[in-house]
């Protein structure tokens, strides 16, 4: 079972595919999203955010951002740090 991530920066979509699980930089910590997961829209702070796909993680470090979770289908509206 997984569950469809979409992460868009202000210029354009970075991801957008199906996941087995999130975990996000909440304001109050960490949040983990797994498929099923009840309906949530919330503040994300700077951080990592993780998602694994077929048992391997993948990593992208975040400036802050919103995160729309409906049913299997979550969005991830991001800033991304200036390099």
């Amino acid at each position: 079972m997984s569950l469809r991530l979409e992460i868009v920066a202000a210029e354009k979509t970075l991801f957008d595919d199906r996941v087995d699980s999130l975990v996000a930089p909440g304001v109050e910590g960490q949040l983990g999203i797994l498929p099923k997961h009840a309906t949530l829209i919330t503040i994300l702070q700077s951080g990592e955010l993780r998602y694994r796909i077929d048992q391997v993680d993948q990593r992208l470090q975040i400036d802050g951002g919103f995160l729309d979770i409906q049913a299997d289908h979550v969005t991830a509206l991001v800033d991304l740090p200036i390099t």
